[in-house]
């Protein structure tokens, strides 16, 4: 998907999951998409499965208005057994896939794909115990999934990975990671994951690289610069890039694995990520860029900011999502 994707639709019908729905569009809504909730029934009032009532902007009808729409998402929840017996909804799932547009759906929403007849032989995941309905090639354990256009997720709790993954699948990078810090999310990761790792002088030198570098970009005059990332290629060497929010589609931790893996490096040890014009306030790197380091790597760290002080940790322990 090459250019910006910038118009989403969440389909739902009644008992429809609240925190899948309903948090995917906040968290899409905070990054700028256009987001819109699409009633599959005749009507615009529809009821959760726990009696909160929304009303959505449309109905989907044959879906024939809704062709200009980048992304479908489809939510869990009881609801996916009346959408699995929705022609409508069926056909118009199928017509999204064969255009190749981007997919996402949680829980058990997967069922209603496979009724749509395109899993077979992807690889995805599911809600514990739906995977005896679905026709997936290969079973995912992990919070997130992407194959290709199709993104897939476990349930409730992974909601928020979930709908950042659409957004940098979008191309919106910068914002899901902006996004990630607001929620606290990287302070949530490290709360969880408890294992840590003495710093090296390495470390210390590799934080310090990518401070320069994003204040480097401010004192050039690019003030929207967002964060600065910078990784240790196994040969030992630094390569660092910045951010910036115009550019959309590539994050600061892409460019510089880009730079590193340009550069000829095989493997990637160690990443940090940066923002502000000092670069003092440390970041989580994005999932994406993660589970890239961690394929050229098993073993790579990440350097994260603990109330404490800085950590060193393994990728692997916070890696939200796997990628076919």
């Amino acid at each position: 998907m090459g250019r910006m994707l910038e118009k989403a639709m969440i389909i739902i019908d009644d008992g429809f999951e609240e925190m899948e729905a309903l948090g995917t569009y906040d968290v899409l809504r905070r990054g700028g998409v256009d987001v819109q909730l699409v009633s599959v029934k005749e009507n615009l009032r529809v009821k959760s499965s726990r009696g909160v009532i929304v009303e959505a902007v449309d109905i989907l009808g044959n879906g024939t208005r809704f062709k200009d729409y980048d992304v479908l998402v489809i939510p869990g929840g009881p609801e996916y057994e009346k959408m699995s017996e929705n022609e409508n909804v069926l056909n118009f799932i199928a017509d999204f896939d064969k255009a190749g547009k981007l997919i996402a759906s949680i829980c058990a929403g997967p069922v209603v794909l496979e009724k749509a007849g395109i899993l077979e032989g992807r690889t995805g995941t599911c809600y514990p115990g739906f995977d005896q309905y679905l026709s997936y090639g290969k079973l995912q354990q992990n919070p997130v999934c992407i194959d290709g256009n199709l993104i897939t997720s476990r349930g409730p709790a992974t909601s928020i990975y979930f709908a950042l993954t659409i957004l940098e699948a979008m191309g919106k990078v910068a914002e899901a990671a902006i996004i990630r810090d607001d929620m606290l999310l990287g302070y949530m990761e490290y709360n969880i994951r408890h294992e840590t790792f003495s710093l090296t002088k390495a470390d210390v030198e590799l934080i310090k690289a990518a401070q320069r570098t994003i204040s480097k970009c401010y004192e050039a005059g690019a003030h929207m610069a967002t964060a600065a990332s910078g990784v240790m290629g196994g040969s030992g060497e630094i390569y660092t890039a910045v951010n910036i929010v115009m550019d959309h589609g590539i994050s600061s931790e892409q460019a510089a694995i880009s730079a590193a893996l340009a550069a000829g490096e095989t493997e990637i040890t160690t990443v940090v990520t940066v923002k502000g014009q000092s670069g003092r306030h440390m970041v989580m790197p994005d999932g994406a860029s993660r589970q890239t380091i961690l394929e050229t790597n098993p073993e790579a760290f990440v350097l994260v900011k603990a109330p404490d002080g800085v950590k060193k940790m393994k990728i692997a322990d916070l890696l939200p999502q796997s990628v076919n």
